[in-house]
């Protein structure tokens, strides 16, 4: 009851068996990680600051 692997293969290749796909879904997942920790980086501290009245920011200095 031998099973050969490689005809599967053949049949229904999977997205890491070539190069350029694999490359391609792990930048974009990779890409999209960078992404929403950037924009948390920006958002958090600005949404802090921006709360902060300009009269009060003034007067502090």
């Amino acid at each position: 009851m031998g099973y050969d692997i490689t005809i599967v293969k053949q049949l229904m290749p999977l997205w890491y068996d070539d190069f350029l796909t694999h490359f391609a879904i792990v930048s974009l997942v990779i890409y999209i990680i960078m992404l929403i920790a950037v924009m948390a980086g920006i958002y958090f501290p600005a949404r802090r600051i921006s709360r902060i009245s300009p009269i009060e920011a003034l007067r502090e200095e």
